[in-house]
């Protein structure tokens, strides 16, 4: 595996597959960041965000080089 090759990996599927699990596991294993849409979208008590406080969380979550 090049040095560059895995530096960002999205895992997306459908709800109770596995998805945080798998996710958390690469992290581990890869030494990345582990970033969560879940815990980006909701605040305490299960509040929405707002769209742009979402949008906000997501840029400055995915603004490194590695995640």
């Amino acid at each position: 595996m090049s040095e560059q090759a895995g530096q960002r990996i999205a895992v997306v599927g459908s709800a109770g597959a596995g998805k945080s699990a798998l996710a958390a596991r690469l992290a581990r294993r890869f030494e990345l960041p582990h970033v969560e849409l879940d815990a980006l979208y909701w605040g305490p008590n299960w509040a929405e965000a707002s769209d742009a406080v979402f949008r906000e969380r997501i840029a400055e979550a995915l603004s490194g080089d590695r995640w």
